[in-house]
C-alpha cells in the first residue's frame, strides 16, 4: 500500500499539476481565514465587553415610563410603583452602581398641604435625586437635603418651605400662584388660597402618615421627604426616569441598566437606546464574521470538488485494484493517508506563516486580535481542522469507491460528463461569492454613506459648530462674523398642534439638497416647489411618529414673536404647516438636534455629529424639519441658530481665522472644531474600517479565481471526449470555449438569483442584525466578479484544449 500511496502523490504532482496547486491554494486559504476568523470574532468580544460611547456626549441614559390614564384633578402618574423603583436600584451591580453619580424621578404622595378645592388633600409631586451608597438607597449629592441616616431609617421626617407657612413674607405672592396652577407631570389642579399652613404646626400629613417638620427653608415653597418614608405602592410621576455618570457610559453599564430595569419595571418602561461603539460596531463584525464562515464555506465546497475529481480520474485503476482483491477499507485508508499527507502539513505551515508573518501586521487594525492566539488554541484549531476533513473526505471517498466493477466505474465517469452534481457545486459557489461581495460592499456603504452628503463642506477651510441654546440669532451671529466669512445656518423653529410641541430644524437649502434621510411616506423638502410665499403654508417632514401624522395633514399654530415687558404677547402670528413627508424610524438625520443634557460634554469630532438618531419608541416628541427660508418669510424674523452650522474662512489670514476660532469657543453652548480636524477624523473613521476588509476582499479573490478554474478546468476536461468529437467533426477550439462560456454565463444567472433571494429573504430574518443592504455600487462590483468568473471561464477551456489533441484525447478515453 506504501509504493501505491507514493505512486498517487507522485502522478497528482506530475500529472495533474493545475489541480494540485488549487488543491494546495485552496488548503492555504482555508487555514488563512480559519486564523483569522478567529483572531477577528476574538477582538469582537473585546470591544464588545469594553466598548465606549460613540456619542461621546451621552453621559446619562433615560428610561422613560408608562402613563397611566390621567384624571384631571390628580398628577398624571405612571404604571411604575416605588417598590419597582427600589427593586431597580438595588439590582444594580456593583459596578454600575458606584459609577452612578444621581438617578433623578418624581414621585407623587397625598398630602393636607396643597389641596383640591373642598378636599382636605391634593397631591404633591416631588422629584428625588438618590443613589445606592454602601447598599443603601440615599440622597444623591446633587441637592442634599437629608443625612444618610434618615433614609436608611425611613424616618417620617419632612422639610418645608417656609413660604408655605401663614403670616410670610411672600405668602401673598406664593397664594396666587397656588391659587392658578400648580402643575405636577404636566397635569394641573387648582389649591385653595388660603391653605397655608398654621404657624406653629409641627407635623403633617403625608400619605396617612404623621410626618414630623425638622426643617425650614426659607425662600422656598415645596415640601421634600425622604423617599425611602414614603409606601412602595406610591406611584412614579415623572416622564422620564434620568440616571446620571460621572463619566462616559460603557457598554456593560448599560447592559446591566437595561436587563434590571426589563428585571424590575417590565414592560412598563423603555430605555434609552444609545448608540455605543460595541453597539453600533455589533452589526458591522457581525457581518465581517459572516463574511468570513462563508468564504470558509467556500474553501470546503473547493476542497471537495478538487478532491472528488482527483479520486474520479483513478477510477479505472481503483476498480482494477478492487478485482484484484483490495478491499474498500483498504482502498480507504490509502486515500485518507494521500489527503491528509497533503492536507495537515500544510496547514499546520500556513498557521505558522500567518502567526509570524500576517498576524503582527494585523494588530494596528484590530488591536485585541493578538492576545487571541496561543499555541493551545492553533493546536485546536489544527485538530479541528484535520478531524473535519477527515470526516469529509471519509466520506467523499467512501461514495466515490462504492462501485467495485470496472465496468460500473466506467459507466460511472461518462455519466459525470453531465451537469449533476458538479453543476449544483458551480451554482453554490458563484452563489456564496456574489453574496460576499455584497456582503463587502454593505460593510464599506455603511462607513461612508454619510460622509459624502457633507463632504463637499468637510473639506473647505473653517469650522464646524453644534449649537445648543436659544440666545443667539442668525442674524447676530452673521453679524459677529469677519466680511469674507461665510456660513451655513440652520435654526430651531417649534410648533404645536394643541396636544403635541414639536422641536425641529430650520434647515438651509445647503443641508437640504445635501442629505435626504430615508422616507416612509411622502418626499423631503427638496423635492417639493411649494413654499410659504405662493401657498401660504409652510412644507414640513415629520419623524417617524406611529400614524399620529399623515402627509397632507395640516398644523395651525400661533407663535408668539415678541412680549412686553409685563410678559403679554405683544406681536405674534398664525402659521399653517402641512406635513409633505415622514421620515422612517430608526434612522439618521441632519443637524443634530441637542437637549438641554447634551451640553455636559459635547464635542465636535467627525461628520456623525452632523447627525441625530431618532427612534420613535424612545423619543417622546416629534420632530419637524422645515425650510428656514419659509420660516423666515412667515415669521416677519430671524429665529435662533441651533443644531449643526458650518464657518468657511477660504481667505482669511491665519490670525483671523484662529481668532475667529477662539471667539466662537468663547460662545456659550456652542461646540467648535475646525474643517479640517473635522474631515482628517471622519477620513480615518472611515479608512479604518475599510483597512479592516483588506485581508477579507484579498480572500474573496483568490477563492472566486479557485472557483472559476477548478470548476472550468475541471468540467472542460471531462468534455474533453465531447470536443474532440466536435473537432473532427470540424468545429474550431474557440467554439468549445464559446460553449463553455454559455453555460458559465447561465450558471452566473442562476446563481446570482439564487443569491438575491437568499439576501432578501435573510434581511427580512436571520440578516437583520447585519449592515447589508442594496445599492448601484452593489450592482456594479457584482457584475465585475460575474464578468472575471466569465473570463476565466473562457480561458481555462482555451488553455486545456489548446494544449491537447483530438486523437490523443480519443485514445485515452
Amino acid at each position: 500500500m506504501f509504493k501505491y500511496l507514493v505512486k498517487n502523490l507522485k502522478s497528482l504532482l506530475t500529472k495533474q499539476g493545475v489541480i494540485s496547486l488549487l488543491l494546495v491554494v485552496n488548503i492555504v486559504v482555508s487555514a488563512l481565514v480559519i486564523c483569522f476568523s478567529y483572531g477577528l470574532y476574538q477582538n469582537y468580544n473585546v470591544i464588545l465587553e469594553d466598548g465606549k460611547s460613540d456619542v461621546a456626549e451621552k453621559m446619562y441614559i433615560e428610561i422613560k415610563p408608562q402613563f397611566l390614564s390621567t384624571n384631571p384633578i390628580e398628577p398624571l402618574t405612571s404604571e411604575v410603583t416605588l417598590d419597582m423603583m427600589t427593586e431597580f436600584i438595588y439590582s444594580l451591580s456593583d459596578n454600575t452602581a458606584n459609577r452612578i453619580s444621581g438617578i433623578i424621578f418624581d414621585v407623587a404622595y397625598e398630602n393636607d398641604v396643597y389641596r383640591y378645592p373642598d378636599k382636605d388633600t391634593g397631591y404633591y409631586t416631588q422629584m428625588f435625586r438618590v443613589i445606592r451608597r454602601n447598599g443603601k438607597i440615599v440622597e444623591s449629592d446633587f441637592v442634599k437635603m437629608f443625612d444618610d441616616e434618615y433614609y436608611i431609617n425611613a424616618d417620617k421626617v419632612v422639610i418645608v418651605g417656609n413660604e408655605l407657612f401663614e403670616g410670610s413674607n411672600e405668602s401673598e405672592m406664593y397664594s396666587y400662584s397656588f391659587s392658578s396652577m400648580a402643575s405636577t407631570g404636566g397635569s394641573q389642579y387648582e389649591v385653595i388660597a388660603d391653605t397655608f399652613i398654621p404657624k406653629g404646626t409641627e407635623s403633617l400629613i403625608i400619605n396617612n402618615e404623621t410626618y414630623k417638620i425638622i426643617k425650614k427653608i426659607e425662600h422656598d415653597s415645596y415640601l421634600y421627604v425622604p423617599l425611602t418614608s414614603l409606601s412602595l405602592s406610591s406611584k412614579l410621576s415623572t416622564h422620564y426616569i434620568e440616571i446620571y455618570f460621572g463619566e462616559k457610559i460603557d457598554s456593560r453599564i448599560y447592559m446591566d441598566i437595561c436587563e434590571c430595569a426589563n428585571n424590575s419595571m417590565g414592560p412598563y418602561v423603555q430605555v434609552q437606546p444609545l448608540e455605543f461603539e460595541s453597539v453600533s460596531e455589533i452589526y458591522y463584525y457581525k457581518t465581517i464574521i459572516l463574511i468570513s464562515v462563508i468564504i470558509a464555506i467556500l474553501a470546503a465546497i473547493n476542497m471537495a470538488i478538487l478532491y472528488r475529481y482527483i479520486l474520479e480520474k483513478r477510477s479505472s485503476e481503483l476498480a482494477i485494484l478492487r478485482i484484484c482483491g483490495c478491499s474498500k477499507a483498504k482502498a480507504v485508508t490509502s486515500y485518507l493517508i494521500e489527503c491528509m499527507i497533503i492536507n495537515a502539513p500544510l496547514f499546520a505551515l500556513t498557521q505558522l506563516c500567518y502567526h509570524k508573518l500576517i498576524m503582527p501586521k494585523l494588530t494596528g487594525l484590530f488591536p485585541h486580535m493578538e492576545g487571541a492566539y496561543s499555541f493551545k488554541l492553533y493546536a485546536a484549531i489544527f485538530g479541528i481542522y484535520v478531524v473535519a476533513s477527515l470526516v469529509v473526505m471519509l466520506i467523499m471517498i467512501i461514495s466515490t469507491i462504492r462501485k467495485h466493477s470496472l465496468v460500473e466505474q466506467k459507466n460511472s465517469a461518462k455519466a459525470k460528463t453531465r451537469f449533476g452534481i458538479m453543476k449544483i457545486f458551480e451554482v453554490l459557489q458563484l452563489t456564496t461569492v456574489v453574496s460576499i461581495v455584497v456582503c463587502i460592499v454593505s460593510a464599506i456603504m455603511s462607513r461612508y454613506q454619510y460622509y459624502t452628503p457633507f463632504e463637499r463642506y468637510l473639506e473647505r477651510e473653517g469650522y464646524m459648530l453644534t449649537v445648543n441654546g436659544y440666545s443667539l440669532y442668525e442674524d447676530d451671529f452673521k453679524a459677529m462674523l469677519p466680511p469674507s466669512a461665510e456660513c451655513i445656518l440652520n435654526t430651531a423653529p417649534g410648533a404645536t398642534d394643541g396636544e403635541i410641541y414639536l422641536n425641529g430644524t430650520g434647515y438651509s437649502d445647503e443641508f437640504i439638497d445635501a442629505y435626504k434621510p430615508p422616507m416612509e411616506n411622502g418626499i423631503w423638502l427638496s423635492e417639493t416647489t411649494d413654499t410659504f410665499e405662493n401657498s401660504g403654508y409652510i412644507p414640513i417632514v415629520i419623524s417617524y411618529c406611529d400614524g399620529k401624522y399623515k402627509v397632507g395633514d395640516v398644523i395651525e399654530n400661533d407663535i408668539v414673536l415678541s412680549y412686553d415687558e409685563d410678559g403679554n404677547p405683544l406681536k405674534s402670528v398664525h402659521a399653517k404647516y402641512k406635513v409633505i413627508g415622514i421620515t422612517k424610524d430608526n434612522v439618521y438625520i441632519p443637524s443634530k438636534y441637542l437637549t438641554e443634557h447634551d451640553s455636559t460634554s459635547l464635542k465636535v469630532e467627525n461628520h456623525m455629529d452632523i447627525y441625530d438618531f431618532f427612534n420613535d419608541d424612545f423619543d417622546e416628541n416629534y420632530y419637524m424639519f422645515v425650510r428656514k427660508s419659509d420660516e423666515r418669510a412667515c415669521y416677519g424674523m430671524d429665529n435662533v441658530i441651533h443644531g449643526t452650522q458650518f464657518v468657511f474662512c477660504e481667505g482669511m489670514l491665519d490670525e483671523e481665522y484662529k481668532e475667529l476660532g477662539e471667539t466662537l469657543k468663547k460662545k456659550q453652548n456652542v461646540f467648535v472644531a475646525p474643517l479640517s480636524e473635522v474631515n482628517e477624523n471622519s477620513l480615518n473613521y472611515i479608512y479604518e474600517q475599510m483597512y479592516t476588509l483588506f485581508p477579507i476582499a484579498l480572500c474573496i479573490f483568490i477563492l472566486t479565481v479557485i472557483s472559476a478554474v477548478s470548476i472550468n478546468a475541471i468540467y472542460t476536461k471531462r468534455q474533453l471526449r465531447n470536443y474532440a468529437i466536435f473537432y473532427i467533426c470540424g468545429a474550431r477550439w474557440k467554439t468549445c470555449a464559446l460553449k463553455s462560456l454559455k453555460d458559465s454565463a447561465i450558471t452566473c444567472a442562476v446563481a446570482s438569483a439564487l443569491c438575491a433571494l437568499i439576501l432578501f429573504i435573510g434581511k427580512q430574518s436571520f440578516l437583520k442584525e447585519t449592515v447589508i443592504s442594496f445599492g448601484i455600487w452593489h450592482a456594479v462590483v457584482c457584475l465585475g466578479v460575474i464578468a472575471l468568473y466569465l473570463i476565466l471561464s473562457m480561458i481555462m477551456p482555451i488553455a486545456i484544449i489548446g494544449s491537447s489533441q483530438p486523437k490523443d484525447v480519443l485514445k485515452e478515453e
